[in-house]
């Protein structure tokens, strides 16, 4: 197996680590994802599972004995039930939740479940793409509407304080064409659960809505938490990664259904400026004099930032000429993973 010859976290450069190990344990399709009780138009259909019991159980003890973290692609309740039976066996008495071990997908699950996940310390993991208005059809083609119940439930695990969710977009997401999920199309679906304009989601849809404060969350502090990186990523604060994005509007202030015509101003990474959007020219400074403070806002879960155009520094006087202070956004901002050196003062052009 690849994982032998390598480190768990090991850093390949300063962009890319090692961070576990994944396990794919069902599909997601119409035919594959594996349940309990047959899909409701096929009653000889349970889905697919990938593994063999005991072959998945040998594995899952080797890799979480190696010391990685695992990630399980679960879509069915049945692939959840044989990841948390081979975790269980895995993790022995000990318990396994400074693990963090992930499951990911999640669209369907029991209750039974939710209550063995906060007992193991498994992180369920749900992308806010998934389970909308456009998914109405097939979910009910494969769960008829007995099973309505223990789908698509992002708000019961946002709001479950012994669980410790975490969220993403899924992207890129598909086969041999991949396709990136744009953040701000996410928090639109996760906050309506409309996934195409025109189409209505389903009640039980409506009841799993996210507030755009729980999707910011899910997708910064806590998916921060589920790659151990809690302490560098996720949140504005002093001695953080600056990597950062600055959005044109205040995404608490946007009606949910409107979240789309937010714009992406600028993306810092470690510190420096990277991506300056047309249209904003105005907001940005050099890419090399760049430098982000971050102070606490006044609202709950808010920073104020602000940028320093730090100048140059002439050499042959031995002083700083330019620079200056200027308040950009006092808002939210999403974590990107990046390099953790900020700029330095330029020399001055001759």
């Amino acid at each position: 197996m690849w994982f032998k010859d390598h480190s768990p976290g090991e850093v390949v450069g300063p962009r890319l680590r090692l961070a576990g190990v994944k396990f794919f344990i069902d599909g997601c399709g119409l035919d594959t994802m594996y349940l309990s009780e047959p899909h409701a138009d096929d009653p000889s259909n349970l889905g697919a599972f990938f593994w063999g019991r005991r072959e998945l159980q040998r594995l899952v003890r080797r890799v979480h004995g190696a010391g990685w973290q695992i990630a399980a692609h679960a879509c069915g309740d049945a692939a959840t039930d044989e990841i948390l039976r081979a975790l269980e066996r895995a993790f022995g008495a000990g318990g396994g939740a400074d693990a963090r071990t992930r499951i990911e997908h999640v669209i369907a699950l029991r209750d039974d479940q939710l209550k063995r996940m906060r007992r193991m310390g498994v992180l369920p993991s749900f992308q806010l793409t998934f389970v909308d208005s456009t998914w109405k059809r097939d979910l009910r083609q494969i769960f008829g509407r007995e099973r309505f119940d223990m789908l698509g439930r992002w708000r019961d695990l946002m709001e479950d304080t012994r669980l410790h969710a975490i969220g993403s977009t899924d992207s890129p997401y598909g086969g041999d064409d991949l396709q990136p999920t744009p953040v701000m199309e996410a928090l639109v679906q996760a906050t309506t659960r409309v996934g195409r304009p025109g189409t209505r989601p389903t009640a039980y849809m409506r009841e799993q809505r996210l507030t755009v404060m729980q999707a910011l969350e899910a997708l910064t502090v806590r998916g921060a938490y589920g790659v151990f990186a809690e302490d560098e990523l996720g949140m504005l604060r002093a001695g953080m990664l600056a990597d950062v994005v600055v959005l044109s509007e205040d995404p608490r202030d946007v009606p949910r259904a409107k979240l789309e015509r937010i714009d992406v101003a600028m993306v810092f990474v470690g510190g420096i400026l990277e991506v300056c959007a047309a249209g904003y020219e105005a907001w940005c400074p050099s890419a090399v004099t760049a430098r982000l403070d971050v102070s606490p806002g006044a609202g709950s879960g808010s920073s104020t930032v602000t940028l320093a155009d730090q100048g140059c520094t002439d050499r042959s006087r031995g002083e700083t000429r330019g620079g200056g202070m200027r308040k950009l956004w006092a808002g939210l901002f999403m974590s990107l993973d990046g390099p953790r050196r900020g700029p330095s003062r330029p020399a001055c052009s001759r």
